[in-house]
């Protein structure tokens, strides 16, 4: 079992090769969102991330983490976190730091759970009123720009999986990192696509007008805690 997705990498890749998963981030709502938010024509990151977590104790509740490090690219990616079914609290929904987006890039640490690494929160450890957090439904959705702290919450139902969608937007003119228009997966996108009915999605992002960053490695190195 992939301890940060929830489930085996055969399940997964399963799930990966759905044609529904990867329409469903180009709904006209959500571009239209961030199309206004932008200012700017949209670009939709093609590497989308299914979580099905449990409260398996192989499976840690997603750390406080900052996703620029994970993502790089233009400072303006926003990511977009829905639930894929009702998540209240106890079923492990995000909470976010409040006003850490204007923070910048903070200094990380080994971490159990997704994406294995956590910021140090050393200035906020004994601050939870400063964290955020809610019961989301279906069609309820939490964005944020990719400076900002969030985390899970651990799962209290033994017998429950959450079901969630990471996807991320940015503008159209910002550079944008190639890992990002890759499979969150071993797959290639041929095997994704394989027995998809439409074409349209197909490598949509090899026919726009982009802009590549180069990829810093440093940004995901751990650094000397610094309080």
């Amino acid at each position: 079992m992939r301890t940060d997705i929830g489930v085996s990498a055969a399940a997964y890749n399963d799930v990966q090769k759905l044609e529904s998963v990867h329409a469903l981030p180009h709904h006209p709502k959500l571009l239209a969102l961030y199309k206004t938010l932008f200012a700017d024509e949209v670009l939709v990151h093609a590497r989308h991330i299914i979580r099905m977590i449990s409260p398996h104790p192989a499976v840690f509740p997603t750390p406080p983490h900052q996703d620029f490090p994970l993502i790089q690219g233009t400072q303006n990616t926003w990511t977009c976190w829905f639930p894929l079914g009702d998540c209240p609290r106890e079923l492990g929904s995000l909470k976010v730091l409040r006003g850490s987006h204007k923070l910048g890039y903070l200094p990380l640490k080994p971490a159990k759970g997704a994406g294995a690494i956590a910021i140090q929160t050393c200035p906020w450890e004994e601050h939870e009123d400063d964290w955020i957090e809610g019961d989301f439904a279906l069609g309820d959705v939490l964005t944020f720009p990719a400076f900002t702290v969030h985390k899970a919450l651990p799962s209290q139902f033994p017998d429950r999986i959450r079901l969630s969608f990471d996807v991320r937007y940015q503008p159209l003119s910002e550079p944008v990192e190639e890992k990002s228009l890759l499979p969150h997966c071993g797959l290639t996108w041929e095997q994704v696509y394989e027995n998809w009915h439409s074409d349209e999605l197909q490598y949509y992002w090899r026919r726009l007008p982009l802009t590549y960053s180069g990829w810093n490695p440093k940004l995901l190195q751990p650094e000397r805690r610094i309080c």
